[in-house]
């Protein structure tokens, strides 16, 4: 891994005049290994940090200690923040409802094929999808029905995750 990072340093940063990040991270399944690591890289003028977890992409990611979804709690919240001023929308015209496909969906649903999402996740995903009928009340209502008959098959969160 040394061996690595140090052919990186110095055939790509260095000759290319780039600088390393001071976001640069080492994470591993064990907290000891990484620090180990961070500590030799050091010693070859190369400061990085050991974090728990790092995000790429918008995509986090732990080397198999666990699962975060501190991120994903924070679309689905941004996720419906928008549901509930394009629902307003959708209850004038319908043709607000494509909105969902592409917006709130998208917005909830980022990087879940590397993070996955819990059955949780995608029921209050599902309940978004419902929130852009835009009917008055939801008591006595199925969910399946519902995204069923206004969306289609396929626009189902549930079967698209």
């Amino acid at each position: 891994m040394i061996a690595c990072a140090l052919a990186f340093n110095t055939n790509i940063v260095v000759r290319r005049n780039f600088t390393l990040s001071n976001k640069s991270a080492v994470v591993s399944n064990d907290k000891k290994l990484a620090i180990r690591v961070a500590k030799e890289l050091l010693t070859y003028g190369m400061v990085v940090q050991t974090p728990n977890s790092t995000r790429d992409v918008g995509v986090k990611f732990t080397a198999g200690v666990f699962r975060d979804t501190s991120l994903c709690k924070v679309r689905a919240g941004e996720a419906t923040i928008r549901t509930s001023r394009i629902s307003k929308v959708a209850r004038v015209s319908r043709a607000a409802r494509k909105l969902f496909t592409s917006g709130a969906y998208p917005q909830g649903t980022w990087g879940h094929q590397c993070v996955g999402m819990s059955p949780l996740q995608v029921r209050s995903l599902r309940r978004l999808a419902f929130s852009f009928i835009g009917v008055a009340t939801r008591s006595q209502r199925c969910l399946t029905s519902c995204i069923f008959v206004c969306f289609g098959n396929r626009v189902d969160p549930w079967q698209r995750i």
